[in-house]
């Protein structure tokens, strides 16, 4: 038995859903069978698009054309035909439009003439799409690796609702719906909603998604069916509006799978599961950390925790408080907030920039989820004696009483930093709820190993001396010249971008303005039209200018010089090259390579180390001395 890729167990898992699902004889398992063979068929797909190219046998894709096969459902098809038919030279066992029936009627499941429960040839028809797909892009067998408590089961499904209207079997439709929704949130503390809205409201708020334009409105035009019929009497019913409604449900329900990976939604379940036990308990007020390797999508992680957290019984209301280190990156946070978040009551932003600001943020009627940072926290201390919610992110053994500014808050911090259990618990936040780290990332295959490059700095014997007696100046004019001559090799017209990261800020300035001067300007030169850019804490805006650019730079390369403590929380989303100047800690060693080692980069990332660092050896795939 071939052993399995850790990117296959995603699709896996929904596989081995369906067949636990195959033993069950209510419409919820004859629902939960169809759909989740479907969404591994789909997920399958995206997920052999989003690899690295030696992840799948070197196999290389435009990023454009990538893009155009990930519009929807038909193209991601389309990729699999290219794939099977032109790639591997092999016959469509399961023919495209087969793929696209099984999938029109998951999406007209509660709608259309086919009935509550699947017939068994479609059963029996999408189960067999679902594994040969799985087999043909992971090269492996899904029933090779199915744990042992899942078995066929040995009895047809109904393939029928009879005796009903058309009316009553639609209704039925919204309930089982209904019913899924809640079901799928199921993190403690939410209950279940008896109201169809509700529910739909609910499962949106639960994970970052914007619900479909019109889909609420619908919604509470079925509510009032439903009443209407419970009170036996028969509604004036429009077929249209209902059968748009429960194409809105369908397509919306589609979309949840995509938004969050496996292994982000458990985290989220994890930090509400620990908010809610410390809000039952009444204790200290301490919920935890959550630890997820930086570059694995510890900010959609902290937002859909967020917007689930909002829907915690007591915590429906009362401020939310983001509490970070470095304006900008919250700043990033926000608006990834506002982008996915669904425009209900207690979710819009803010941040205030003084004292007076924050306390009328606080102190309003519908507060919202405010963003601070610890400076303003020090600089103008404020004492809130009303319940909320602190959320920290990358707050551990910060030097600070929360419990003095906010007596009665919840407290739950977001670390991307890597954790040892000496460190717990931490004073502020208390225990380790759960953790993502290193070795986890490069399992699932969410990150990639790298290119090591140890290259010490030999300017300081040929200069005679130890290394304490050559000037910042001098040392650095060296690496310098190393720098550009590993830059100048690369194609700038290929957006190549690498960071500098000392320890020091004045080593830092010194670094830029040699590289600035190097390079022939700040991304003016005719040769090399590299964009240069500095992120210390000495800047006047933080750096902000500098990410922007940086990870906006669309024409040439671009380089950022970076002291080391502004890499907490830092969000850089492609990296090529990272050139290391200074010995670091190991936490900022760890934040490197997780810039450098996201899964879909089209190079592999690599590591200039001129200091001799010991870097984490899960994340180090190839060492090479002085570029060789």
């Amino acid at each position: 038995m071939k052993k399995l890729k850790p990117w296959a167990r995603g699709p896996l898992e929904l596989i081995q859903h369906a067949e636990e699902h195959l033993r069950g004889d209510s419409d919820f398992d004859r629902r939960m069978v169809l759909v989740s063979f479907d969404n591994a068929i789909e997920l399958s797909i995206i997920t052999f698009l989003s690899l690295n190219p030696i992840q799948r046998s070197g196999l290389q894709y435009e990023k454009a054309q990538v893009g155009r096969w990930m519009h929807n459902f038909h193209s991601k098809l389309e990729f699999l035909e290219y794939y099977v038919v032109s790639q591997l030279k092999q016959e469509m066992l399961i023919e495209r439009d087969v793929l696209v029936y099984y999938h029109s009627i998951r999406n007209e499941l509660y709608h259309n003439g086919n009935g509550f429960a699947p017939a068994l040839e479609i059963v029996d028809g999408i189960k067999s799409a679902a594994h040969w797909v799985f087999s043909v892009l992971f090269e492996s067998k899904p029933e090779d690796h199915f744990v042992s408590r899942v078995v066929e089961s040995k009895s047809p499904f109904p393939t029928d609702e009879t005796g009903l209207s058309s009316a009553t079997l639609f209704l039925k439709a919204f309930i089982d719906v209904k019913n899924l929704l809640n079901s799928e949130m199921g993190a403690d503390g939410v209950e279940h909603s008896n109201s169809l809205v509700s529910a739909i409201r609910k499962f949106a708020e639960n994970y970052p998604i914007k619900l479909p334009d019109g889909l609420v409105a619908a919604a509470v035009k079925a509510e009032e069916v439903r009443g209407v019929m419970l009170g036996g009497e028969q509604p004036d019913l429009s077929g249209v509006e209902l059968k748009t409604l429960s194409s809105e449900l369908m397509r919306y329900s589609a979309q949840i799978d995509s938004k969050l990976k496996f292994y982000q939604l458990k985290l989220v379940e994890a930090a509400v599961e620990a908010t809610v036990k410390s809000l039952s308990l009444h204790e200290d007020g301490k919920v935890g950390v959550v630890h997820q390797t930086l570059g694995t999508g510890i900010s959609m992680s902290i937002v859909s925790y967020i917007i689930r957290a909002r829907q915690i019984a007591g915590l429906e209301y009362v401020p939310f408080i983001v509490v970070g280190t470095h304006r900008a990156l919250l700043r990033q946070l926000q608006h990834r907030l506002i982008e996915h978040c669904p425009s209900f009551s207690g979710m819009h932003t803010v941040m205030p920039m003084g004292k007076e600001n924050l306390m009328d943020s606080l102190s309003a009627p519908n507060p919202g989820v405010i963003f601070t940072t610890m400076a303003q926290l020090r600089n103008v201390p404020i004492v809130f004696e009303q319940k909320c919610l602190l959320i920290g992110v990358d707050l551990q053994g910060v030097q600070f009483d929360f419990k003095r500014s906010t007596p009665l808050a919840s407290l739950i911090n977001f670390s991307s930093s890597p954790v040892g259990l000496k460190e717990f618990p931490d004073k502020n936040f208390g225990s380790l709820v759960v953790s993502f780290g290193l070795q986890q990332a490069v399992e699932h295959g969410v990150l990639l190993p790298l290119i090591l490059d140890k290259r010490p700095v030999t300017v300081v014997a040929r200069a005679g001396a130890d290394e304490s007696a050559v000037s910042d100046g001098v040392r650095e004019e060296w690496v310098i010249g190393e720098v550009c001559k590993d830059l100048k090799s690369f194609s700038f017209d290929s957006r190549y971008k690498a960071i500098i990261v000392t320890n020091r800020i004045s080593v830092a300035s010194i670094l830029y303005e040699k590289l600035v001067v190097a390079l022939g300007g700040k991304g003016e030169s005719g040769v090399t039209p590299l964009a240069v850019g500095l992120l210390s804490s000495a800047e006047k805006d933080g750096g902000r200018h500098a990410v922007q650019q940086f990870n906006n730079a669309s024409d040439g390369g671009s380089v950022l010089v970076i002291t080391s403590g502004m890499l907490t929380g830092l969000d850089l989303p492609e990296v090529n090259m990272a050139f290391v100047t200074s010995p670091l800690q190991t936490e900022y060693l760890e934040k490197i390579t997780t810039l450098l080692g996201r899964a879909g980069r089209s190079t592999e990332g690599v590591i200039v180390d001129f200091s001799g660092n010991a870097w984490p050896d899960v994340m180090i795939g190839q060492v090479t001395k002085n570029g060789n």
